[in-house]
């Protein structure tokens, strides 16, 4: 029985040594040594977020896919979960469709991004958007500079040496923070028109958003921007800086007449833009659509950006942020919190369609800079309140008091949908209309914004169930979706100035 067992044994090991010896010649190691082999780390994984990427592979890189073509960096500011959440369950209210999705929650890879400056927990939209523009954090308030001072080299600039073309457009002031992050060099944001001459020696190929105060001379008066206001110069000096941008060979475009022929323009090959359509912000989607505003919307720009740059053989690389969803939460102001995020992601949605001409060539990443007000879904929340608002509040609801109370009662009533108001939310307009007609502002109460405006607005999310914890930038963290060409290096959890650590090795990649 012993001699059986012995010779059992001596054959079960002879067969084991020949499968070990097969699987060296053949070049692959036994299952056993694979399992205890150090495999790549997956942050995503330990880290439990959601990677749907999982489920869709990467297609996989051939010779002539070393590096992608077309890069989009997709920035809503102020962007944080709750603003998704909001405009996702809003869009499936206003669709009827329970299944309805954003299009910027549809691409497959999922991370988060921490937002922390190089000096504060809390960042502001300069050292974020110099972290995800330079791979470097830095101080608030600061511009692609170090916190000493030492400039540092944007994806911007890195792209322009290997010869792609670049954009950046906005919603807002193309002199704000987070365009200028990607552009100019600057130790102080608050430096507008000095970060309005900087751009003319950037080298951007397509530039466009609001900010034509910052660009326009002294001395300049005639036409209206896209809001219907007349334009104006916030400049001290007489230069004209369209003027400027049209002698280095760009095609300009001013104010609501040069909105109108931005809408007819048709770029040729190698062709540059600059426009700047409002004299600061462009409108919200709430008053642009109930005031029928002839004024552009983020993914119309987009739209004109991408035919503008994919002539490029080279490719490029398009920076577009949804500036207003910070503006809107500011001011806790819900209703246009959920307009201007759907808005941004229709934009997300014409960069996707884009993507789908050229999946293996294109890379979108879909992010925030920080994460504004602290934003959230109360349980059963009533999102239908949303739908008696027809005005923003920065933009319309802060000049609707002007001491005649009976006046802005009516005002709120028909713009508002707060046609009848509770004993507690009486108390709460005639508090902050008080402290309006004494000329005092209660910053724990209305942080230093219009006191009625912000009680009657706050009246709105009470009501739809949504929920506020600031009027300021918060230091969470903010989700992170992308597509496209490795996008997969973009799961999990990381910093933001690693996200511009990738984009920077991305766009520095050797092109053949």
């Amino acid at each position: 029985m012993k001699k059986n067992i012995l010779a059992l044994a001596l054959i079960l090991a002879l067969l084991a040594g020949a499968v070990l010896l097969l699987s060296n010649i053949e070049g692959r190691a036994p299952a056993s040594a694979a399992a205890s082999a150090p495999s790549s780390f997956q942050p995503s994984a330990d880290r439990g977020i959601s990677l749907a990427v999982e489920t869709q592979t990467p297609p996989a890189q051939t010779e002539s896919e070393k590096t992608p073509r077309y890069i989009f960096v997709m920035i809503g500011d102020g962007m944080g979960k709750g603003q998704r959440g909001l405009a996702r369950e809003y869009l499936k209210l206003k669709t009827g469709d329970k299944s309805a999705e954003l299009a910027m929650d549809t691409l497959p890879v999922k991370g988060e991004v921490s937002t922390a400056s190089a000096n504060s927990n809390v960042t502001d939209s300069a050292a974020s958007g110099t972290a995800l523009s330079t791979g470097c954090k830095t101080n608030n308030g600061m511009l692609a500079v170090s916190p000493d001072g030492e400039k540092l080299e944007t994806i911007m600039e890195k792209a322009k040496e290997q010869g792609m073309s670049t954009g950046v457009i906005t919603t807002t002031s193309v002199t704000d923070a987070t365009p200028a992050a990607f552009c100019v060099h600057c130790d102080s944001r608050a430096l507008e028109n000095d970060i309005a001459e900087a751009y003319l020696k950037s080298g951007i190929d397509f530039i466009a958003g609001g900010g034509a105060c910052h660009f326009l001379p002294a001395s300049y008066s005639g036409g209206d921007d896209t809001w219907g206001d007349p334009l104006y110069s916030a400049r001290t000096d007489s230069r004209d800086l369209f003027g400027e941008f049209a002698g280095e060979g760009y095609k300009t475009f001013c104010g609501a007449e040069g909105w109108r022929e931005f809408k007819e323009y048709g770029p040729a090959p190698g062709s540059k833009v600059f426009a700047a359509f409002s004299n600061i912000s462009l409108p919200f989607e709430l008053d642009r659509i109930n005031e029928g505003m002839d004024s552009p919307t983020l993914s119309q720009i987009t739209q004109k950006a991408i035919s503008s740059l994919e002539s490029d053989p080279d490719g490029f690389v398009l920076m577009v942020e949804g500036a207003r969803i910070d503006h809107a939460c500011h001011y806790n102001d819900a209703a246009s919190a959920a307009y201007e995020t759907l808005a941004f992601d229709d934009a997300v949605k014409t960069a996707y369609d884009f993507y789908a001409q050229h999946p293996e060539e294109t890379l979108i990443l879909v992010t925030a800079d920080h994460e504004t007000g602290g934003l959230g879904l109360k349980s059963d929340p009533d999102l239908s309140v949303l739908d008696g608002v027809r005005v923003s509040v920065q933009g319309r609801l802060k000049f609707a008091y002007n001491g005649d109370r009976a006046a802005f009662y009516k005002y709120i009533s028909d713009n508002l949908g707060l046609k009848s108001l509770s004993a507690s939310e009486k108390k709460k307009i005639k508090t902050a209309l008080d402290f309006a007609d004494k000329k005092k502002t209660d910053r724990n109460l209305y942080s230093s914004y219009d006191p009625p405006a912000i009680a009657a607005c706050g009246i709105v999310s009470d009501r739809a169930g949504i929920g506020w914890t600031a009027f300021s930038h918060t230091g969470t963290n903010v989700p992170l979706t992308a597509a496209g060409w490795e996008s997969a290096r973009f799961s999990g959890l990381h910093g933001n100035d690693g996200i511009g650590r990738l984009l920077f090795e991305i766009v520095g990649l050797k092109r053949e």
